[in-house]
């Protein structure tokens, strides 16, 4: 069975795993990192639900 890449599966309405809100106060990276290392735009990540990551790497296992 061939499992297609996750950038292949893709979708841009999914929303990713939902994280905890931090217990300190963020800063923002523009802050902290000097403006040459900033990104312009997003990284092209691939946009997955976390039920499809999971199956995602369950089936590569």
């Amino acid at each position: 069975m061939t499992e297609l890449l996750s950038f292949e599966k893709s979708r841009p309405n999914a929303h990713g795993p939902r994280l905890p809100d931090a217990e300190v106060d963020a800063r923002a990276a523009a802050d902290v990192l000097p403006a040459d290392q900033l990104r312009v735009k997003p990284p092209g990540l691939p946009r997955l639900s976390e039920p499809e990551i999971m199956r995602h790497y369950s089936r590569l296992a």
